[in-house]
């Protein structure tokens, strides 16, 4: 993921620990565990908004950006799909690209693999299933 959450940094010369953070925040134990150790996939605003405010904090201080791998689905042909720049799903082959409404996995890859022009897509992202 390119978006990284540093909270351990901004927390550690505070000497603030998870207990004490999700008390001031009014969030569990396990959802700021899970911010600090950067297991989180998405933060709110008003979370955001709050953190800041008890750690006396700026959102840039929390939140960095770190260009890494792109997040891809592997088919079960081996092939990936993933989402380029535009938003849109692609393959590894000279398919076009698809736009989707949907995040779900299955459906991503299924219109992906239908996009690259590949026979029973269903059989290969989800398996023979006899």
């Amino acid at each position: 993921m390119a978006i990284v959450l540093c909270l351990d940094e901004v927390m550690r010369p505070k000497r603030f620990t998870v207990s004490e953070l999700a008390r001031e925040v009014g969030l569990t134990r396990a959802n700021v565990s899970n911010l600090k150790m950067g297991h989180a996939r998405a933060i709110r605003f008003s979370t955001l908004d709050a953190i800041c405010e008890v750690l006396d904090c700026q959102p840039g201080d929390i939140l960095k950006y770190e260009p890494g791998p792109r997040e891809s689905i592997r088919l079960l042909d081996g092939s990936e799909v993933w989402m380029n720049d535009s938003g849109e799903y692609v393959t590894e082959g000279d398919g076009p690209a698809v736009q989707l409404p949907s995040t779900d996995s299955s459906e991503i890859a299924a219109a992906a693999v239908s996009a690259a022009g590949l026979r029973n897509a269903k059989e290969r992202i989800l398996g023979a299933r006899k």
